[in-house]
């Protein structure tokens, strides 16, 4: 891990952390800006960026990391927190779940996790138990931990009621005289490197996408093709690299809802 952050170039870092902080929307930044900055949260919080514990998601008009399981129980192993369910309470269609969490220096901290339970019996309703306790043990690691991230358990209240920012992968009007068209690679399902058109580009994004039906699936699948959309956004085809971005952003966002 350390060998892959020592790589990252001085520059580039202090190009992209100077894009978060002024303007505090992470869609600013270029795909290799992004990857720069993801290196370089892993490193400041101490988790290894190689096992995805952090994703890119579109809230409220901006584009913000979040934590991923994997990312609380690195904090937890590598801050040596415990954590401790503490009390549980069923109520007004509610289940209310309260976690405490420590650590060998003597800190101590508590998070709530809530989790409407509605009118679900056996399994669905063990389920919601279950998520509510998995909210709170997540939470109290991350406030414990001085983090402020969403935690992947919060993701499908935080896009519950936002407007869906629609990518335009329709194919772009025609133009009366076509030239040379500029073509653009994209990687197959199968792995096969191919040179399209940016209308097919986009029809051949919006088929794969759609043929991914799992957040995990969907993640190792971006992480796949962040290099051939940094080199597609070097050869001047900006707005193509966007339209892919908030399109890959509403599918992960549909599947995290599919997963609640």
């Amino acid at each position: 891990m350390n060998a892959i952050i020592r790589d990252v170039d001085r520059d580039d870092a202090g190009a992209a952390l100077a894009r978060v902080v002024l303007e505090g929307d992470l869609s600013k930044l270029t795909p290799q800006e992004k990857v720069t900055h993801y290196n370089a949260t892993c490193q400041s919080i101490g988790v290894n960026p190689l096992t995805r514990p952090l994703e890119y998601i579109r809230l409220n008009g901006k584009e913000v990391l979040y934590a991923r399981k994997d990312c609380t129980d690195q904090l937890r192993t590598l801050r040596k927190v415990s954590v401790q369910i503490v009390d549980r309470v069923i109520g007004d269609g509610l289940v209310i779940v309260t976690a405490r969490a420590s650590t060998p220096d003597g800190r101590h901290d508590e998070e709530i996790g809530a989790v409407p339970l509605g009118n679900l019996q056996g399994e669905a309703r063990a389920n919601a138990i279950m998520k509510a306790m998995t909210k709170a043990k997540r939470r109290v690691t991350l406030s414990i931990c001085g983090l402020g991230f969403l935690d992947e358990t919060e993701i499908d209240g935080a896009l519950a009621g936002q407007p869906r920012e629609v990518p335009n992968l329709a194919p772009a009007p025609a133009p009366r005289v076509v030239e040379d068209q500029p073509e653009f690679p994209f990687l197959t399902m199968a792995g096969k490197e191919v040179l399209l058109s940016a209308d097919k580009w986009r029809a051949s994004l919006a088929k794969a996408l759609s043929a991914l039906h799992d957040a995990d699936t969907l993640s190792e699948w971006r992480a796949e093709r962040g290099g051939l959309l940094a080199r597609i956004y070097e050869a001047g085809a900006e707005e193509l690299v966007a339209d892919a971005e908030r399109a890959i952003d509403m599918r992960a966002a549909e599947l995290l809802e599919a997963r609640a």
